[in-house]
């Protein structure tokens, strides 16, 4: 396995959602068509949202190119986590909200589910800076249970037992675990000039995490988040 900037590099592979929509930044492994598209009904152009004021990593209705992200399986129980800025105002998260896709007959990508369980952790640091080595969350670990396959794009929305205060100056991060069994986790992304500056691979299964942005893998994207966030 090939290295750069000192880390191992991510075999973690990214696809286009839909046919025509070009060639992802990396060649995706194990054979897979990078150009095939996702059925079963599947809307990509969603992600939960939540009244009142809400931060998102990209409008999902401007998204050039829409992909599903794996982890290999190597890479198995890695994790992925991309940064998100608060609007002006608003230091408090009450809702997580993103989207997995589901299986469909292609490959690798037979094994995803959308009712996989999986493990979602919510931290945060200095405005501008690379995740913390050991993150100190900002709740408790959300334990997404296992349940039924819908098979089509499943969106998840978490509300907080109390919303959580983000402290001052920081940026907060939003990390899936890439789980990876006889099925997998595969998440909804978009691809965008400058989206792979803002989503990090751990590199490692526990803390401490050597992150590294996606960008450095020439991967430009990110996993599509948004928060639900309330003024001060």
């Amino acid at each position: 396995m090939s290295t750069r900037g000192g880390f191992a590099l991510p075999c973690a592979v990214w696809v286009a959602l839909s046919a025509g929509c070009g060639t992802p930044a990396s060649e995706p492994a194990a054979g897979l068509d990078a150009g095939e598209s996702l059925d079963a009904g599947a809307d990509a152009s969603t992600v939960p949202v939540c009244e009142g004021e809400v931060a998102r990593r990209f409008d999902p209705v401007e998204c050039p190119r829409r992909l599903v992200m794996i982890a290999l399986d190597e890479e198995r129980g890695m994790w992925m986590a991309s940064r998100l800025t608060l609007p002006a105002g608003t230091r408090h998260l009450s809702n997580i909200g993103y989207a997995l896709a589901p299986a469909r007959d292609s490959g690798e990508f037979r094994r995803c589910n959308d009712g996989i369980a999986h493990r979602v952790h919510v931290f945060s640091a200095p405005a501008a800076e690379a995740p913390p080595a050991t993150p100190e969350l900002l709740t408790d670990p959300i334990e997404v249970p296992s349940t039924p396959p819908t098979g089509s794009m499943r969106p998840f929305l978490h509300t907080l037992p109390t919303p959580v205060a983000v402290p001052e100056g920081h940026d907060v991060f939003v990390s899936f675990e890439m789980v990876r069994t006889s099925e997998m986790l595969c998440v909804l992304a978009c691809a965008s000039d400058g989206f792979g500056e803002d989503t990090f691979w751990s590199n490692t299964f526990n803390p401490p995490y050597m992150w590294a942005p996606l960008a450095s893998f020439g991967a430009e994207f990110g996993v599509e988040v948004t928060l639900c966030v309330g003024h001060d």
